[in-house]
């Protein structure tokens, strides 16, 4: 299975994930197929559906599947027939990696960075506020994009 590296996690995963960085030293996290048991049965009625218990959260979308994120530790993921597994991606990097990072105690925004010399100045808002397209602008003027959508921030001490 291939090894990733993203937001300091070392990730296992039975998916190709060509938007992260290749190799880790350790696995942090681990992304596997599986059925999953006991899914709350108002599933079946939402195009999407949210829970919660003690040490896992589940994320449903009609259209992909079911993720199962334990202990911050582990992504289960059961799809639906015939969808494919590129299709997977943005919920699985975005929402369900999110919540995986919380669960390990990160603090996460909804938010998209630049780096501008040695600071990072974030943007954040709503979907549709426009982040991206301000991230892709200063893209344009020569910073690199630090992060899109998802943004973790450590605190160290006096730092952030």
């Amino acid at each position: 299975m291939p090894l990733y590296t993203a937001y300091g996690l070392g990730i296992d995963s039975c998916l190709a994930l060509p938007e992260l960085v290749a190799g880790a030293d350790k696995i942090d996290l681990t992304i596997r197929k599986e059925r999953i048991l006991d899914k709350p049965s108002e599933i079946s009625q939402n195009k999407f559906f949210y829970w919660r218990g003690d040490r896992e959260t589940g994320l449903h979308w009609q259209a992909l599947g079911t993720f199962l994120i334990r202990a911050g530790k582990e992504i289960i993921i059961e799809t639906v027939g015939g969808v494919d597994e590129e299709d997977l991606h943005p919920a699985l990097l975005g929402a369900c990696l999110a919540v995986a990072l919380h669960q390990r105690g990160r603090l996460i925004l909804h938010a998209s960075a630049v780096k501008i010399g040695d600071k990072a100045i974030a943007f954040i808002g709503n979907s549709g506020d426009g982040k991206s397209t301000m991230c892709s602008a200063f893209h344009s003027q020569g910073y690199s994009i630090l992060t899109d959508d998802v943004m973790i921030v450590k605190i160290d001490g006096d730092d952030i």
